[in-house]
């Protein structure tokens, strides 16, 4: 995957009316441009709280 790529799935994430007060962005080595072909994807979401179904639902966003 291409950081285009995964910052216009963050796009439409935060489109999301469950995430609309949350800031989030893109970390790690894809974010920095050295991500290699098994680098993971870093989110970063900031909130005071987040739940397990709305990790799940970010998640699952990414799965191919």
């Amino acid at each position: 995957m291409q950081k285009d790529e995964i910052l216009e799935i963050i796009k439409q994430i935060h489109k999301n009316p469950i995430f609309s007060g949350y800031s989030m962005g893109l970390a790690g080595s894809y974010a920095n441009g050295t991500s290699e072909s098994r680098s993971d994807i870093d989110i970063v979401v900031s909130t005071d709280s987040l739940t397990i179904p709305q990790i799940d639902l970010i998640k699952s966003y990414f799965k191919c």
